[in-house]
């Protein structure tokens, strides 16, 4: 009897974990929803973008680039979060030119776990600044990426699945 208790309440632990971790996410997605509907700046809800979905994942650093449809380049349109100097010293990427460039030409995410190993990774500044991994995802519109959202950490703690998912649904 005592073992069946003990497994019945690791049961309801890991199923109450991922309660929590499932309502964290219909939060942000909330919190991003509301700033949708008080904000008619595209600039001011990317900002609020960036910085819920950094603060959610307890990342260190975030960046959006944005298309320019004149030149074919991603351009930096802003920062959240620590180094901001390291991550302004390449705020331009090519369509296929490194991760920015790669997400932006494909329209998939892709993640990088040791940015130092990263042949695609172009940015040494963000490495000197302890950076270890990205999370890049498209940003999209009709079908069409136009920009990049990016979230960096100095962790060695891999990006989750279910993080990358939450923010391919936000």
């Amino acid at each position: 009897v005592a073992i069946n208790n003990a497994n019945y309440v690791e049961e309801l632990q890991a199923k109450d974990l991922v309660l929590t971790r499932q309502t964290q996410d219909l939060a942000l997605l909330n919190n991003i929803g509301e700033s949708l509907t008080t904000s008619t700046e595209p600039e001011q809800v990317l900002q609020n973008t960036l910085s819920l979905v950094i603060s959610h994942l307890n990342m260190e650093a975030g960046e959006i680039f944005v298309l320019n449809q004149t030149t074919n380049i991603f351009e930096l349109a802003m920062h959240r979060g620590v180094a901001a100097e390291a991550f302004w010293t390449r705020n331009k990427f090519a369509v296929g030119d490194g991760i920015i460039g790669q997400v932006g030409q494909t329209g998939r995410s892709v993640t990088g776990f040791d940015l130092e190993k990263d042949e695609k990774f172009l940015h040494s500044a963000i490495i000197t600044a302890g950076f270890r991994q990205i999370a890049a995802f498209p940003l999209m519109s009709r079908g069409r990426v136009i920009g990049v959202l990016a979230v960096f950490t100095q962790s060695t703690t891999q990006i989750t699945d279910r993080d990358q998912r939450i923010i391919t649904s936000i």
